[in-house]
């Protein structure tokens, strides 16, 4: 679905009845939109379960399940064994041939890898299940692509080939990956790291689903443009043919690409998709296989930590892999679960990513980041990864970059809490929260930071955690015939959807403003580190510190700016923007009436107090 400020499009399956809309008997007519849950995933899981209880899943999803609910030592050794396809020397050794593959793959990248990183991929690849983690900025999903880039360009041994049988030589192959994550907007991105790396990976799932920068990469494109197909189309839209030939056309047509589609998908040296498209893709073609010929030998998957264990099976069981690869971070986005059962919703809310973790299984940490600089990494990385991430020495954020013009920084850092307390909040109808101020507040500062002219508005996000307040959002810059022109290319969105996104400056609005002081799903600690490690260059947070400072996890942070004095009152922010116009007009007139209001600035009354916090389990996971 792709929906846009006046046009909603739809794509619709082969179940559509043929004619609907050309039988239409007026020209306006209405039409009926019900959304409804999807039976396809949870129909895909069931049926790759289900092959699971067969034992006809391969071996990376059978080894995956002992090691979820088993930490036995002879589990944990099979999981660092050199998986089979590649453990043969009649090819040099393994290290060998890593080490070239990953030299290769690196020269048609645009940018070098640490030696983290290279470590990562080499790491990974040497054992049957691994497990990469990467803090945020730390390149997960370049990471990812590299490992594939590399994986593609290693020989490995098929030595149920007939072949090998008749001459008694080795049969030389390259492995064929199938790379997975949670949601299609994930697939998209690493599908454009590997074409970025000249991977040829193809796209799967409905073009509907896919990002149109990628679009020209999904199976059916491809298939499309295969000449046979072409000239068959062609055939069928000439107005010069008979019309059984033109029918007939029409026929082979869709047969010729049915079959070129199938061939894609059989013979693509990469296919990316979600983890559910898996199973729709690759089902009908891998059970005529059997285990030592799987469709894929290799899964790797991304976005590891937003994954459910039941969608890694589908992928798993419909490749019939024999070696699985996970790339994520487990103190980032779990998986999203819909459910008011609260025992359901926390089994099924753990990935498989931190369910292998607890029974043992080893990890690989990527510990230099790219994205932020100092200022911004500080709070993050002491309070969820014991300071163990280190801005890139090569590469790395620019520490001496100053904060974007156009807002009264607190400090030269271009971190802000911006302390807007009235008790704002709107609860809206059928769950949901918005909080108009901060709307106007957030709006304000967009529009005064693009006016200073250092930061263009496609370089700047406003992140919140409340679908409500992103529609409130987009309807302010949508209707203010400035805003249309000036903001339109501003993006705004929860903060769930900007996990593994970055920007230039991020304003986040935490909406929650109330007597009661409730904070709601706030207090998810994961959800915070998301929604503070987007930035690039800037970062303004705008929120009521009277509820926050309720949270272990907001109170950390709020204590952090406080003592770096990056904190700013709503009464500071108003004198000071009112100050720099007034200075920039020239004018110094009613200064002292602005030093009266400064002196008026809310203080922040019993923020950091000794009062008991209020824990949860998210603050002793992340406390130890």
């Amino acid at each position: 679905m792709d929906v846009g400020q006046d046009y909603l499009t739809l794509g619709v399956g082969s179940t559509w009845p043929a004619g609907v809309m050309e039988m239409r008997k007026h020209d306006n007519y209405s039409v009926r939109l019900d959304k409804s849950i999807s039976s396809v995933p949870l129909r895909a899981q069931r049926m790759s379960l289900d092959k699971l209880r067969k034992g006809k899943a391969g071996f990376a999803a059978n080894s995956i399940v002992q090691l979820f609910y088993d930490s036995s030592t002879k589990f944990l050794d099979r999981a660092r064994e050199i998986p089979s396809h590649f453990d043969d020397d009649e090819f040099g050794s393994f290290d060998t041939r890593v080490r070239n593959a990953l030299h290769d793959a690196m020269s048609h990248m645009s940018f070098k890898p640490n030696e983290s990183q290279q470590e990562a991929v080499t790491w990974a690849l040497k054992r049957k299940v691994g497990m990469i983690r990467g803090p945020p900025g730390t390149g997960k999903t370049r990471v990812a692509a590299l490992l594939i880039s590399t994986a593609i360009k290693m020989e490995m041994k098929q030595s149920t080939l007939q072949d090998e049988e008749e001459t008694g030589d080795p049969v030389r192959q390259t492995p064929r990956i199938l790379a997975v994550t949670h949601s299609n907007g994930a697939a998209d991105v690493l599908v454009q790291a590997l074409l970025d790396m000249n991977v040829p990976a193809v796209r799967g799932g409905r073009p509907a689903s896919v990002s149109p920068l990628v679009q020209h990469r999904t199976i059916a494109a491809l298939a499309e443009r295969l000449p046979e197909v072409m000239k068959l189309r062609q055939q069928a839209c000439d107005p010069n043919l008979d019309t059984m030939v033109r029918q007939a056309a029409i026929y082979e047509s869709k047969k010729s690409l049915n079959n070129a589609q199938e061939t894609i998908t059989k013979t693509a040296p990469v296919i990316v998709t979600s983890c559910i498209g898996a199973q729709q893709i690759l089902s009908t073609i891998a059970e005529d296989s059997s285990e030592e010929g799987a469709t894929y030998p290799i899964v790797v998957l991304d976005e590891a930590g937003q994954t459910t264990e039941a969608a890694l099976i589908c992928a798993l069981a419909s490749a019939k892999a024999r070696q699985v690869i996970l790339v994520g971070d487990t103190k980032q986005l779990p998986p999203t679960v819909t459910t008011e059962d609260a025992e359901l919703r926390k089994v099924l809310g753990v990935s498989p990513m931190e369910r292998l973790l607890k029974n043992g299984i080893d990890e690989f940490v990527l510990k230099e980041q790219y994205r932020m600089p100092e200022s911004l990494l500080l709070y993050p990385n002491k309070y969820f990864y014991n300071g163990e991430v280190k801005v890139a020495t090569v590469g790395g954020a620019d520490s001496n970059l100053h904060a974007p013009k156009g807002f009264p920084w607190p400090r030269e850092d271009p971190l802000a809490f911006l302390d807007v307390g009235n008790d704002s909040e709107i609860v809206h109808n059928f769950s949901g929260r918005s909080n108009p101020t901060e709307v106007d507040v957030i709006l304000d500062i967009v529009e005064r930071i693009i006016a200073a002219g250092e930061i263009e508005s496609h370089n700047i996000a406003i992140i919140t955690p409340y679908s409500k307040q992103v529609q409130l959002f987009r309807t302010a810059l949508h209707n203010a015939s400035f805003r249309a022109s000036k903001l339109a290319n501003v993006e705004v969105g929860t903060v769930d959807s900007f996990q593994g996104q970055e920007t230039d400056l991020v304003l986040f609005s935490s909406v929650r403003s109330n007597v009661l002081r409730e904070l709601g799903f706030l207090r998810d600690a994961r959800r915070l580190n998301v929604a503070i490690t987007r930035a690039k260059r800037g970062l303004i947070l705008v929120g009521d510190s009277k509820v926050l400072n309720t949270c272990p996890h907001w109170r950390a942070l709020l204590e952090s700016c406080y003592s770096r004095g990056c904190m700013l009152t709503h009464a500071e922010y108003k004198a000071k923007t009112t100050s720099n116009l007034m200075r920039s007009l020239g004018s110094d007139d009613d200064q002292r009436s602005l030093d009266l209001e400064l002196n008026k600035e809310d203080k922040f009354f019993g923020l950091f107090s000794d009062e008991d916090d209020e824990e949860d389990d998210l603050f002793r996971l992340f406390s130890d």
